[in-house]
């Protein structure tokens, strides 16, 4: 779906897939792209989630982040949404982990005070733990 939004944007707006590994993203959206072919080709974004540096580094780069890398609680996910705020970068997630949700809740005055938007449980499919 992410796939076929994006490559029908244009120019005006571009989309990155981040992780520990550009090869592997590499790798992975090659077979997506087996199975949709597209002339697409995003950007590539190595930021390990564990080194705040590269996080903040990413985030400055962004508009919007959409954090598909769970399980969340195992993650320093929140540090990504306490980068996100300091940005000025839409957060969404799909998590379904009703701890980590919550968790969220303490950034919420801190988000809506600088105008950023933290939206976890975004999923359609997959949004209850599997």
């Amino acid at each position: 779906y992410i796939l076929k939004t994006v490559q029908n944007l244009g120019t005006k707006y571009t989309f990155a897939l981040a992780g520990r590994s550009i090869e592997k993203l590499k790798n992975r959206y090659a077979e997506v792209k087996a199975k949709f072919p597209t002339n697409y080709e995003p950007g590539y974004i190595q930021c390990d989630l564990s080194d705040p540096v590269a996080v903040r580094g990413m985030v400055i780069q962004c508009r919007t982040v959409v954090n598909i890398a769970g399980p969340f609680m195992l993650t320093p996910a929140d540090l990504l949404v306490e980068a996100c705020i300091e940005y000025d970068t839409d957060y969404i997630d799909v998590n379904g982990e009703i701890p980590f949700s919550a968790k969220l809740i303490e950034y919420h005055d801190w988000a809506r005070n600088n105008d950023v938007l933290i939206v976890p449980n975004c999923a359609g499919a997959g949004g209850v733990p599997d």
